[in-house]
């Protein structure tokens, strides 16, 4: 009976999964609404929800998928669907508005939204001893792939990266999830372990998850307060953008890529009992979650200005990922 009912649940996994490849697949080619003329749903939008239905039919005791098809999808589905959108992504960047499409037909962005499935897809896929065993390794090379994605991203027509990077988007949506989550997380590892630390995180963790989604004033619309409106430069509930603190925002970002990236070395150089310190900073393993975010914030504040403005959001992102997988290392004692 258990064997049967792994099997089902291996065989809907299967089923959701290829069904929305060819969802994603239909939509690549001519006309990109083609799935919501059928279904009234829009392909893309089934991502989030179909990766969640896996991952839950995978802790419910789905067995491992067919051997042969992990294969096929892994080996010739996910290259071919890489290389495709790489290559269109450069070709249209290098050409006039809309001659990729004229001479394919083919859609970069939907491309690379299947490419993003399948790979996340083939990942959740993947055994939990793998997971057990190799999540670190992922890990420590996760940023490095996600630039390579989203600068990728970037060359995609119609703005398409700027609408992921702009305020209430998915870019800063992410952001408040890993911030809610990693809150959750430190508060309930805080009581197990009856750390400070943890629970001054925790704290922290939501009040910038808070100030990020400027503590629901977007979603419930109050009164703005007379303080924030002469105040706030835009005009919301929030911290960081009050004038007598919003200079210091990008020096305190600045300074946190600068010590993900240097800090270990530099303390570990120091005499004691100061380098013993170096322990709490970053290993060299993280240094990908703050290097791009050094960049980008060092020039920011050399040039008049700034430049890369479309980048905002994705280097927070960046950072506040860091922070937290190292915290959860570091200050748990997990690896």
């Amino acid at each position: 009976m258990v064997y049967n009912r792994a099997v089902l649940l291996s065989r809907t996994t299967s089923f959701i999964v290829i069904a929305q490849l060819l969802l994603l697949g239909i939509d690549a080619y001519g006309n990109n609404m083609k799935s919501f003329e059928l279904l009234h749903v829009v392909s893309g939008s089934l991502i989030i929800p179909i990766l969640l239905a896996q991952f839950v039919l995978n802790t419910m005791g789905a067995s491992k998928q067919s051997e042969r098809l992990i294969n096929f999808l892994s080996w010739i589905v996910l290259p071919l669907l890489l290389l495709g959108t790489v290559i269109l992504s450069v070709l249209d960047s290098a050409t006039h508005a809309n001659a990729v499409y004229n001479w394919t037909h083919l859609h970069q962005s939907k491309l690379g939204a299947m490419t993003i499935f399948l790979a996340l897809s083939l990942a959740i896929s993947e055994s939990r001893s793998w997971a057990k065993h190799q999540h670190w390794r992922f890990t420590r090379f996760l940023p490095y792939y996600s630039f390579v994605v989203l600068f990728l991203v970037s060359l995609w027509p119609f703005d398409f990266f700027i609408i992921l990077g702009r305020e209430d988007g998915l870019i800063e949506n992410l952001q408040v999830v890993a911030l809610i989550l990693a809150s959750l997380w430190c508060g309930r590892w805080a009581l197990r372990l009856r750390s400070l630390a943890l629970f001054i995180f925790s704290l922290g963790f939501f009040f910038v998850a808070g100030d990020e989604l400027a503590w629901g004033q977007r979603i419930f619309s109050p009164a703005l307060p007379s303080f924030f409106e002469t105040y706030n430069r835009q005009k919301e509930i929030t911290a960081h953008n009050i004038a007598a603190i919003e200079w210091s925002v990008q020096w305190i970002y600045l300074t946190i890529s600068f010590v993900g990236v240097f800090g270990r070395q530099i303390i570990k150089r120091l005499y004691r009992p100061i380098n013993k310190l170096h322990a709490w900073l970053p290993t060299g393993s993280f240094a990908g979650y703050f290097i791009f975010p050094l960049i980008f914030y060092f020039a920011q504040r050399i040039v008049e200005g700034g430049i890369w403005h479309n980048w905002v959001e994705p280097m927070e992102l960046f950072i506040y990922v860091g922070v937290i997988l190292w915290i959860s290392l570091r200050l748990t004692h997990r690896s």
